[in-house]
């Protein structure tokens, strides 16, 4: 695997309250309060939820069920208290393209109205949920770069003329123009993908294969086709025209696969007790605890972080619109995100919260009393469907079940890596490739003499192809050309001081792939490789650490929010007076996507990190590559940071690499992809070789597993590059 290469609230109802003092007559004063209410009241939230899981002509999809069960669950409930009464599903059968124009036309559209032409109000709440399978049509009117719409399949939608009733962008773009005449306050959350990309046939992708056949419409409301005006949708999900009057959460980006996600018990059964897709999820997770204030950016935030970590970015949720904006308009009133202590024995605590919460094994949980102090830490170490049990890690006093326990956030080493190492046929694999095969079965198989790796990697048995094996990635076989047919996303593997070139194209290879069927990483080896078990073994390591290390985030922290990350790209670098100048110095600003910031290969920059919280801390910045490779490039091991470098409280600021001559200027290396920079900011003291364990080379280090609850509070803060390949 490579390393990162281095170079030389509010006064409105007191004005309210001054005008009632000088009303003239009993009607001013009812009019007065009339105002009033209006003015304190919150807006009201209608919801049209389609989940379309079992297909007259597609396959099936159990997560939708779950998807509006568990939304429907959320908003109806204590937090969001949305009446169920404005909560419109429409399911499978009842989900036909006439039903779900028609329900959103006399459900979403006609409530806006009435609401807005009895209030003059434009806050109204709506929502669309769709979760089920998406696909592409040949484009009607040209508005799509790729000559393709992206569409919604109904239930007894098929590709045969007269039979295809997909709905499509270009439609829902009409019935969105039509509804924002009525609201400023239109969400849609998609859970299905929009194209047909993959190298497999993916056996939980939200997708069915481009249609051949043009959608029969059934709109009353003309079309985006037939206005004259042609309005192309954003690049990144291709689903609809960027804009600030509305919000668009889809699930991947408009090339990738939208994924399930199965829930199983510590029973270690094999069947899932639940399936979710895996954007609604992760977003069910976060709204959980969304408070009035929290943004539809930061809801999202927390959602990509842990829906890239667990694809290792083949799956990169997308959102659309101003997000700065409150979720659902801050309907949420209550900021309270604890749970439930419902026992209390034998130094553990259980609590009401399990894997359908998104809670796992070695989650860490803070407990608080009445008067929200912190007086214990626990981990989670057995989990249920609804209720889990930690072990007391540390606390002030007795824990009561009057307490409460706050989710913080998942340890080192808690995101374990469920490797498929024989899930192809084996009758297409030669002696030697079965003889890698059993080394990295016995390698990854639990035993008394191998507990640690066993705890980071494991080997499970199945079959890619089966839909209930617990699998998180598979070690598959194929020439190399079908794999990478764009080099750029292949990623030699240094051997020493050499770099290992590209095979052949008909060489045969293996490569690690996610349930999306996607080579990960751009990690190969040539099968016949005499080191092929090794360099798998290492690889696998790799991807472990990966999925473990960017899977931490403590949001709850009182230092959230607070480390910023800044890039600086360097142009014409030089030194003057021992320090690195440039005049052509530039703040990189975020592409449109807001996910990531494009750099070229080759390109050199700085990082400026800022701590803006209350709180001195100690800093250790991470390295996650587009190979996946994981380092740890802050603090270095010279004298004066290797035992940890703080940054002051209110502002402290610093640069790391290209500030003084004498030290190394970052650059941007191959493969293309992701990567990503990751701080992990501690308020007690932390130094290099408390992380270095997480570094690949380093795996049998002497350096600590340091665990995240003895570090004081903590929180991480993170930005990722996009990598293209360099300018020519």
């Amino acid at each position: 695997m490579k390393r990162r290469v281095y170079i030389l609230f509010t006064t409105l109802l007191i004005l309210l309250g001054m005008n009632q003092k000088f009303a003239p007559s009993g009607k001013m004063q009812q009019a007065n309060d009339a105002q009033t209410k209006s003015a304190i009241e919150k807006p009201p939230m209608f919801v049209l939820q389609v989940g379309i899981g079992k297909y007259l002509a597609a396959p099936e999809l159990k997560g939708s069920r779950f998807d509006v069960e568990g939304m429907r669950e959320v908003l109806t409930g204590e937090r969001f208290n949305v009446p169920k009464n404005n909560v419109r599903t429409v399911q499978d059968e009842q989900a036909t393209k006439e039903r779900i124009v028609e329900e959103f036309e006399n459900h979403l559209i006609k409530n806006a109205r009435d609401y807005y032409e009895r209030t003059k109000r434009r806050d109204a709440v709506v929502l669309f949920q769709f979760s089920g399978h998406g696909s592409q049509v040949p484009d009607g009117n040209g508005d799509e770069e790729d000559k393709m719409d992206e569409t919604f399949v109904t239930y007894a939608s098929e590709d045969a003329p007269g039979k295809n009733f997909d709905i499509t962008d270009d439609e829902i773009f009409a019935l969105t123009k039509q509804l924002s005449r009525y609201t400023d306050n239109i969400v849609y959350i998609l859970d299905s993908c929009h194209s047909g990309s993959g190298t497999r046939d993916a056996v939980e992708a939200r997708r069915v294969l481009p249609r051949k056949t043009v959608p029969v419409p059934m709109l009353k409301t003309q079309t985006r086709g037939n206005e004259e005006k042609k309005t192309e949708d954003n690049p990144q999900s291709d689903l609809l025209p960027v804009s600030d009057g509305y919000i668009v959460i889809s699930a991947a980006k408009a090339e990738q696969l939208a994924l399930q996600k199965n829930i199983f018990d510590d029973d270690a059964s094999k069947y899932p007790s639940a399936v979710y897709g895996k954007l609604t999820y992760y977003l069910l997770e976060s709204l959980r605890g969304a408070g009035a204030n929290t943004t539809y950016r930061e809801l999202m935030q927390e959602v990509t972080r842990k829906i890239s970590s667990e694809t290792s970015n083949s799956q990169i949720p997308q959102i659309e619109g101003e997000d700065r904006r409150a979720v659902f308009g801050g309907l949420s009133k209550r900021e309270d995100d604890s749970i439930d202590i419902f026992a209390v024995k034998n130094k553990q605590i259980s609590v009401k919260a399990g894997a359908m919460h998104g809670v796992t094994k070695q989650t860490i949980l803070d407990v608080y009393d009445k008067n929200r102090e912190k007086i214990a830490t626990a981990k989670i170490v057995s989990i249920t469907a609804d209720k889990s049990i930690a072990n007391i890690v540390s606390a002030q006093r007795e824990i009561t079940t009057k307490d409460r326990a706050v989710i913080v956030s998942t340890d080192f080493g808690a995101a374990g890596l469920k490797v498929l190492l024989d899930g192809e046929d084996a009758a297409k694999l030669s002696d030697a490739d079965k003889a890698v095969i059993k080394t990295l079965q016995k390698n990854f198989t639990p035993d008394e003499t191998n507990k640690n790796r066993s705890r980071v990697v494991e080997s499970v048995a199945g079959k890619w192809s089966d839909k209930q094996a617990r699998w998180d990635v598979a070690l598959l076989k194929d020439r190399f050309d079908k794999v990478f047919s764009d080099k750029s996303r292949a990623a030699p593997i240094k051997t020493g001081s050499s770099t290992a070139q590209f095979p052949s194209a008909e060489k045969e290879v293996f490569y690690l792939a996610g349930r999306d069927f996607a080579p990960l990483y751009g990690f190969f080896v040539e099968s016949e490789s005499k080191d092929a078990a090794i360099r798998i073994e290492k690889a696998l390591f790799h991807l472990a650490r990966l999925r473990s290390v960017k899977a931490i985030a403590n949001d709850k922290s009182a230092l959230a929010g607070k480390i910023k990350i800044t890039p600086v790209r360097l142009v014409e670098p030089r030194c003057e007076n021992g320090l690195v100048v440039d005049k052509k110095k530039e703040l990189v600003v975020l592409n449109e996507a807001k996910t990531a910031y494009k750099f070229n290969q080759g390109e050199r920059f700085r990082l400026e990190v800022v701590n803006n919280s209350k709180t001195d801390v100690y800093i250790t910045l991470l390295d996650i590559g587009t190979d996946g490779s994981v380092q740890v490039l802050f603090p270095r091991s010279i004298y004066e940071e290797k035992d940890g470098v703080k940054i002051a409280a209110n502002g402290g600021k610093r640069t790391i690499f290209g500030e003084k001559c004498q030290d190394p200027i970052l650059a941007t290396t191959p493969p293309i992809g992701l990567e990503t920079f990751k701080i992990i900011a501690t308020t007690e003291k932390t130094g290099r070789a408390d992380f270095e364990f997480l570094e690949l080379d380093s795996i049998n280090s002497r350096g600590k597993e340091t665990s995240l609850t003895s570090v004081g509070d903590w929180t991480t803060a993170e930005i990722s590059f996009e990598i293209m390949p360099p300018k020519q």
